[in-house]
């Protein structure tokens, strides 16, 4: 199992990362990541759906998107580039390039949390060298 070192995890959300916002008439948790490691390519998706290849977990240990939370798939979003890519057009992920110091959004539907709570949010990817963190954060 790889790890993020906590020093790159403070770099990567910053302490307004994680902000409650409407889009579409959906309100969600939009997390903002600073890609301060290498420079992150798609090269290929999943045959299957990437919601099995993820999970994202609460301090209740509640998953909020992910593989134990297949009806968030409808709505969870992803943003690099400007652009957001979602459960119909992710293939069209593949080539895009998030170069170091640029970010990436992650938009999931808010289970929710308030703005001023403070909560942990545990990231397990699950892939050949799996990865796993936790973050914890201030809602902005």
């Amino acid at each position: 199992m790889s790890y993020i070192a906590k020093v790159y995890l403070k770099k990567m959300f910053r302490d307004d990362a994680f902000k409650i916002e409407t889009y579409n008439g959906v309100e969600y948790l939009k997390i903002t990541v600073n890609n301060v490691i290498s420079p992150l390519e798609v090269q290929k998706v999943p045959d299957d759906s990437p919601n099995n290849h993820f999970d994202l977990i609460d301090e209740n240990n509640k998953v909020i998107a992910g593989k134990g939370n297949p009806p968030v798939w409808d709505k969870f979003m992803v943003e690099a580039k400007g652009k957001k890519y979602n459960k119909d057009n992710y293939k069209s992920t593949v080539g895009v390039k998030v170069d170091r110091n640029e970010q990436y959004i992650v938009w999931v539907p808010n289970p929710g949390w308030k703005v001023g709570e403070e909560h942990k949010l545990t990231v397990k990817i699950y892939q050949d060298r799996p990865i796993e963190f936790f973050i914890r954060f201030n809602v902005t």
